[in-house]
């Protein structure tokens, strides 16, 4: 059995690290962004061996709950913003890269 407001403060540390996730993934810091999802991913775990039903049927916990999904929907959208963005900025790059060879005019400025 689980201490009384143990599964809460579970849930709220769950929700801070997600809002710290936000935080960094809006100043593109993914390795403090990996090491959030890391310790995130431990406190899920610890939620899993609890019986959290009595925070989570509370009108506080199903608030908990909907804003960690909506935080979550958030951070779908920005990294899928974020992945096209860099996939663009990779073709522009390759399209770019052929312009560099020393051939590339040679004929062109050919006085024979």
């Amino acid at each position: 059995m689980n201490t009384p407001g143990k599964d809460e403060k579970l849930w709220l540390d769950y929700l801070f690290l997600t809002n710290e996730i936000v935080k960094f993934l809006n100043k593109q810091d993914f390795e403090l962004i990996i090491e959030l999802l890391e310790q995130r991913e431990k406190l899920q775990q610890q939620i899993e061996q609890l019986d959290d039903q009595p925070f989570r049927c509370t009108e506080k916990g199903q608030e908990v709950l909907r804003t960690i999904q909506q935080t979550e929907q958030g951070m779908k959208i920005k990294l899928e913003f974020l992945r096209n963005t860099s996939k663009r900025q990779m073709q522009v790059s390759d399209a770019y890269e052929g312009f560099s060879s020393p051939y590339i005019g040679k004929r062109m400025d050919r006085q024979t």
